[in-house]
């Protein structure tokens, strides 16, 4: 009786341990898809965007907590204000153009989506509160994802910090409520991103040059080419000319890399007899057909 009793603890236990091990299996899977993240600091056009990082703590506090907040769901997200004083102390870019550096900054880190975050205080004879307003933006094709509003709600401390604190935990939980739901959707419709082709300045060809045994015009050969390697082959063009062809949506599978894809054009230009030059700003492909 007891060896029977011993089996049965024993196939319980390893049924238990294999329905874990898929579990976490599961988790990480999904984990592994998840779009990587940075929050940034909302800067006005002629707001002075190193002043308000080293004085002021507390939006140093908000970015902290947001960023926090996408940690908790298992993204990977990264820091944007120490990339801000790495590339200070690297001096890569004059200090005085804010708006700029900003987006280089966050075109450099390669993340698939920035969090666009602004701070405001208001301060009354009733009492303090704190308001954090977040726009997450896909940094590839510059669509909105999601927004959120956060409040703290009043209250008669003059310990802003908490106030801050309190109106962050606020706005990420709202904004990762509707972001899940889109990156959902996301596994099954792919990711997007844009694709810029244009010819050198010294080219002899158009998009028109017959090209193949067909004769075919290379924008049609480019468009073929783009139609059998989108995921579900979906991509939508934005316009083209004689020099230039513009994609921006580009369905790529949810774990698919945008510099796989560099590497897949690269090699289909030369099946087709031609060269190209590519490069990735951000997480835009541009191809330069150079013959």
């Amino acid at each position: 009786m007891k060896t029977y009793l011993l089996l049965i603890a024993l196939f319980v236990g390893v049924l238990f341990s294999s329905t874990f091990a898929q579990a976490q299996s599961g988790t990480a899977d999904q984990v592994t898809i998840q779009p990587t993240v940075m929050v940034v600091p909302f800067v006005k056009q002629d707001e002075d965007m190193r002043a308000k990082i080293e004085n002021d703590p507390n939006i140093r506090l908000a970015l902290s907590k947001v960023k926090q907040g996408f940690d908790e769901r298992e993204f990977t997200t990264y820091d944007f204000i120490a990339s801000y004083r790495a590339m200070v102390r690297r001096s890569t870019m004059n200090m005085e153009n804010q708006s700029d550096l900003k987006q280089l900054i966050i075109a450099e880190s390669g993340t698939d989506i920035y969090v666009d975050t602004d701070l405001i205080i208001n301060k009354a004879d009733g009492g303090n509160s704190a308001q954090i307003i977040l726009q997450a933006y896909d940094q590839s094709t510059g669509q909105s994802l999601s927004n959120a509003n956060g409040s703290s709600g009043v209250f008669r401390t003059d310990q802003i910090g908490i106030l801050v604190e309190k109106a962050s935990e606020d706005a990420i939980n709202k904004m990762l409520d509707v972001m899940m739901e889109k990156f959902t959707a996301m596994r099954s419709e792919g990711r997007s991103y844009v694709i810029n082709f244009n010819l050198a300045n010294d080219a002899s060809i158009t998009m028109n040059e017959p090209k193949g045994e067909k004769n075919t015009p290379l924008k049609f050969i480019i468009r073929d080419w783009l139609k059998k390697n989108a995921h579900n082959g979906y991509y939508h063009m934005k316009g083209s000319t004689e020099t230039s062809l513009s994609v921006d949506d580009f369905r790529l599978p949810a774990n698919g890399q945008i510099g796989d894809l560099e590497y897949e054009m690269y090699s289909f230009f030369q099946d087709i007899g031609l060269s190209a030059n590519t490069s990735l700003v951000g997480q835009e492909l541009v191809v330069t057909i150079t013959e």
